[in-house]
């Protein structure tokens, strides 16, 4: 029966135990949810108390341009446990009276045996039973030699209860078992083994003599077949029984072999060192009972030791024979039997936290790793200071069982098994790729993972990869032209493309340096990075910016300094003009003298210059308009030549005038000249203009010529108005004056002439009359002209009237009106000049307020079947107009955009009719520039008229330009990328018209950086994510840190001199180089937390089921 001490202990352990497998149930429980991932503060555990230590990671360290070196450790744990194997110990006591009765041995021996049962039971070790067997001497018949016996048990009360019973057999009590019979006790203790399995079996001899009576050697039939087949050696000699085994016929040993006896046993006995005696009985006792000891030895697998109760001379040579060990044991018992034997059962067990593990190492984009097995060093390594030299042999052993294999830029390390204390560090070389050199922090390696227990199994550990960055900084520069009076300052800002749609984002802090020599400026940005976080190389974009700090586009208009410009872009981006835009306004005014019907319209141009698209261009004006036209945002210059502008006045009342080459100029400094009866004054600042302003061109009566004396010079002007050429005919006119009486007759027969039309263009259906001033009485005369006659049409028997003046009268089919012509002169008196005469076929108006004739232009967007809806994306539209054999766009009318929520069409509506100097029709022309956001392409795509073209992945064709319905037709074709298949639709593609420049994607240029490069490297572990940010205008900023400020703080950079200063040195703060632990990755949020709640909530329920229990 177990003790109460026992029973105790062995509740406790069951209550860990019960505790113990309530934690494994939830563990198990939670690997069932979640097997896939594992969090880094969850990786300690895997299987039985083994640990990946937070240690193990990987460190990037000594950087140098671009090279550095990578170490990565992988540290196992795990436990080395002491397994206490079972162990049965017979403890057999000598009690005979001739070796026990003297000088206290058997009390001696009683104390020993007791001292070795608390020993052996009372170690804690659950391992261990006792048993005993005491002996005495009696070689056959009763009583058995065998005094007593005690199984195997781990009561250590009962065996020394036993042991207190024992006291020396034989004299009084039987006088045959005074003589040792040790070779029975030896029998009867190996018997109690039986046919255990346990780990270790003792037998501990406790006698104080040696033996004075034993059988003969005791083997079976198997044993005496392998005696027979036994050859002899060298020292050993052969003894045999020359009759049957018999225990009292043990004097039948004899030396030798006899084969007539070959069914009889045999023994090996050692020639030297047995006892030194003569031989007989004594002899032949003690040696028969160590050959049994021997044959336990042999065949039982027993141990035996011997302990000597004041024993000497034979007894402890006999002692020493029988004992495995060779010795027999006194007082030092304790240390040398009991600590020696429980120790050598001690088995030392050791668990690898990684057990054929297998580690992955992926390279990345961005780093070269030098990965291949020949390049990298592996080595291992047990930290345990008390390592013995056999850990670190097995250390070495395993170490060198590790396959490496690379494949598809990946290593990986196979059949690794670390335990407790032991490293695995692994080394090699890698280098950040050029294109990465973004100043951006990059992974070293793309990802790495143990898998503990190989890759086919359940656990994995991914650890944390630390990053390097160095930026290689370069700068971007453009020049600045200025077509024009240049600004004192301008705005720019950097930009970059940012895929798939070329979308530009700018960059923040990033102050430009200007360099100014007189019309052209060098525009800088320094220290910019030359690569994205792909490694992909930054496409930069320069833009001027507006009042408000946003990008201006080609063909923008841009206020400086009270001046404006138009922006526009070099197709490769790296000149930005700004053209100087002046605005004219046009004013006509009439003179007091002009009548009314000689005030229908004018036309006017601007210019004669053809590099305006001005050119070959006039205008009307008239009373509809309110006799004014204004002109916005006219170039000054045409690329390095300056447009010249000058204000004519070309047509009067439809007739065309010849211009003077050179006017002649007034007092005042305007510009004077003349057509028929009127004078033409235009304002000094009409010829060369160069500035905005108004200039006002105002017609007068010119001043008659009274060179003759006493007569007066009376003009006939005949004018057409709107009446067509095929209907204007040779007119016939007379003088009327007013007699005394009052009465208006007419002057005499001669008094008429006929007006037509003249080469001469200013003397064409005009005429004059000379006539005397005053009457015989010296009376002023008063004149009236009146037509009578259109081709063969008269008056017939109008009565001529001088309020016919006002109310007209009809020849024919047409309407005639006639108004006095009275001079600028001053105290002019009416009709100074002569008169006016306003011929209109019927049909056509003679209100000089008519409007002038204005165009619509309709546009109808349509798309072919094959286009995908998805691709129905909104387009614009964009007005051109002639210049010459070419088009040039409308500036100052809007871009239509069609899209699903028009219907897909649009107006340019209220369009000015516009004749050239011969009165032909200037045509307009409508193109698509484009598709989506960024699909725009340059107006100089459509100068030569294209009817079919492409935007992108687009082909766009034009039906019905330069007419008031215009149609235009979009087929979706997407590229094909390289081996097959299409390039993403969304991505621009090229402009396709022939001869036409490629634009792919938007019509912002790119501009290639320089090549001063200024590396500086760092690592660094921080994986923490950028922030990301717009401005205020939408768009996105790139964190301040991506661009280094200038630390002059300036826009311009020129020194007094106007030459370019040396930039400032370029600082980059270097980050730290890491150092220590890279900490594992970690994971958590929902999943965690619920895991969380059910490991709490399974606990509680095994606790609730202990307590009920």
């Amino acid at each position: 029966m177990r003790s109460r001490s026992q029973r105790k202990n062995s509740m406790g352990v069951h209550s860990v135990l019960a505790k113990f497998m309530i934690l494994l149930m939830i563990i198990n429980v939670l690997n069932v949810i979640h097997p896939a991932a594992v969090r880094a503060d969850d990786t300690k555990h895997f299987g039985n108390n083994t640990t990946i230590l937070p240690e193990g990671g990987i460190t990037a360290k000594n950087y140098n341009n671009g090279k550095f070196d990578v170490e990565m450790v992988v540290k196992g744990d795990g436990s080395t446990t002491i397994e206490q194997k079972n162990l049965d110990v017979v403890l057999v006591v000598d009690r005979s009276y001739d070796n026990m009765r003297k000088n206290g041995r058997m009390a001696a021996a009683k104390a020993e045996a007791a001292k070795l049962v608390d020993y052996f039971l009372q170690s804690g070790n659950n391992k261990i039973r006792v048993g005993l067997v005491s002996f005495a001497g009696n070689n056959g018949g009763s009583p058995s030699p065998v005094l007593g016996v005690t199984q195997l048990t781990q009561d250590a009360d009962e065996l020394k209860n036993a042991i207190r019973g024992y006291n020396t057999a034989g004299w009084n009590n039987s006088p045959v078992l005074r003589e040792a019979f040790t070779q029975a006790g030896l029998i009867k203790a190996n018997e109690m083994f039986g046919a255990s399995n346990t780990n270790k079996k003792i037998i501990v001899l406790i006698s104080g003599g040696a033996p004075t009576i034993s059988y003969g050697l005791t083997l079976d039939f198997n044993q005496r077949e392998e005696a027979l087949s036994n050859t002899p050696k060298e020292g050993y000699e052969i003894w045999s029984l020359t009759r049957w085994l018999d225990p009292k016929y043990h004097s039948s040993w004899k030396k030798g072999y006899h084969k007539s006896n070959e069914w009889t046993p045999y023994y090996v006995k050692l020639v030297k060192g047995l006892i030194d005696v003569p031989m007989g009985k004594t002899a032949e006792v003690k040696t028969n009972t160590i050959a049994e000891a021997n044959k336990i030895k042999t065949d039982s697998g027993v141990e035996i030791f011997s302990v000597g109760i004041k024993a000497d001379g034979d007894a402890a040579e006999v002692l020493k024979k029988i004992a495995s060990d060779n010795r027999y044991y006194v007082d030092n018992i304790l240390k040398d039997v009991i600590d020696k034997v429980i120790e050598s059962l001690k088995e030392v067990k050791k668990e690898y936290s990684i057990k054929d593990g297998d580690l992955e190492i992926k390279m990345n984009e961005a780093v070269k790793s030098e990965l291949d097995p020949s390049k990298i060093t592996l080595t291992a390594q047990n930290t345990d200071s008390t390592a013995t030299a056999e850990d670190k042999a097995d250390l070495a052993r395993r170490f060198n069982e590790i396959n490496k294999e690379f494949d598809n830029k990946t290593l990986t390390l196979r059949k690794i098994n670390l335990g407790k204390n032991e490293v695995l560090n692994i080394k090699y070389q890698a280098e950040l790729l050029e294109a990465y050199k973004d100043g951006n922090p990059h992974n070293i390696v793309e990802y790495v993972i143990l898998y503990p227990e190989g890759k086919n199994g359940s656990k994995e550990v991914n650890f944390a990869i630390p990053t390097v960055k160095e930026a290689i900084h370069s700068s971007v520069a453009i020049t600045k032209v200025w077509e024009g009076k240049p600004a004192d300052t301008a705005n720019f800002g950097l930009f970059k493309k940012v895929a798939p749609d070329d979308r530009l984002e700018r960059i923040p802090n990033a102050n430009p340096k200007i360099s100014k020599n007189a019309n052209q400026w060098t525009i800088k940005f320094e220290n910019v990075k030359t690569f994205d976080i792909n490694g992909k190389a930054i496409e930069y974009v320069v833009k001027e910016l507006n009042e408000q700090g946003n990008p201006l586009k080609t063909g923008e208009v841009v206020t400086l300094n009270n001046r404006k410009y138009r922006i526009s872009e070099s197709d490769n981006g790296k000149t930005i003009t700004n053209t100087e835009l002046i605005d004219i306004s046009v004013e006509k005014n009439w003179a007091d003298g002009v009548p009314e019907i000689a005030m229908q319209s004018v036309k006017f141009r601007i210019t004669e210059d053809n590099k305006s698209a001005e050119f070959n261009k006039t205008y009307e004006l008239n009373k509809a308009n309110g006799w004014t036209k204004k002109f916005e945002n006219l170039p000054l210059y045409k690329g390095n030549e300056k447009i010249k502008y000058s204000v004519v006045e070309t047509y009067i009342n439809g007739e065309k005038i010849t211009e003077p080459i050179n006017p002649e100029a007034d007092s005042e400094g305007n510009h004077v000249y003349y057509y028929k009866a009127f004078k033409i004054t235009l304002s000094k600042n009409a010829i060369d203009i160069i500035d905005s302003g108004k200039v006002t061109i105002t017609n007068s009566v010119r001043k008659p010529e009274q060179n003759i004396p006493d007569k007066r010079r009376i003009k006939v002007v005949n004018n057409w108005g709107k009446t067509p050429d095929s209907k204007k005919k040779e007119i016939e006119v007379s003088l009327y004056k007013v007699n005394k009486d009052g009465e208006l007759i007419k002057v005499d027969d001669a008094a008429s002439m006929v007006l037509n039309k003249n080469n001469e263009t200013d003397k064409d259906w005009q005429g004059e009359f000379v006539v005397d001033n005053k009457d015989k009485d010296g009376n002023l005369i008063q004149y009236y002209v009146f037509e009578t006659r259109i081709d063969n049409a008269t008056t017939g028997a109008v009565k001529f009237d001088p309020n016919l003046y006002n109310d007209g009268y009809k020849i024919g089919e047409y309407n005639v009106r006639i108004s006095e012509l009275t001079s600028e002169a001053q105290n002019a008196e009416a009709g100074d000049y002569g008169f006016y005469i306003l011929n209109e076929s019927e049909g056509v108006s003679t209100d000089p307020a008519t409007p002038e004739e204005k165009i619509d232009i309709n546009v109808t967007k349509t798309w072919t079947g094959s286009t995908p809806v998805g691709h129905k994306l909104p387009v614009k539209v964009r007005l051109f107009i002639e210049n010459g054999e070419y088009l040039v766009p409308v500036t100052n009318v809007a871009e239509l955009t069609l899209n699903d929520g028009n219907n897909w069409t649009g107006k340019f509506e209220n369009l000015e009719k516009i004749v050239d100097n011969y009165g032909n029709e200037i045509k307009y022309y409508v193109y698509e520039v484009g598709v989506g956001n960024n699909n725009i392409i340059n107006n100089s795509e459509f100068m030569s008229k294209p009817a079919a073209y492409k935007i992108g992945s687009y082909n766009v064709t034009i039906a019905g330009n330069g007419t008031i319905d215009v149609t235009i037709t979009n087929d979706h074709k997407p590229a094909q990328a390289p081996g097959g298949g299409a390039v993403d639709p969304g991505n621009p593609g090229n402009s396709g018209n022939p001869g036409a420049s490629s634009n792919q994607g938007s019509n912002t240029p790119n501009v290639n950086v320089t090549d001063d490069k200024t590396p500086q490297g760092t690592v660094n572990t921080d994986t923490k994510p950028t922030d990301e940010d717009t401005d205020e205008t939408g768009v996105e900023d790139i964190d301040d840190d991506d661009i280094p400020e200038d630390e002059a703080g300036s826009n311009e950079d020129t020194d007094s001199g106007g030459k370019t200063k040396a930039p400032n040195k370029v600082k980059v703060n270097e980050d730290n180089v890491p150092r220590g632990k890279a900490a594992l990755p970690k994971t958590g949020g929902t999943d965690s937390t619920l895991f969380g709640v059910l490991g709490f909530g399974l606990i509680g329920l095994g606790f609730l089921i202990k307590k009920r229990r």
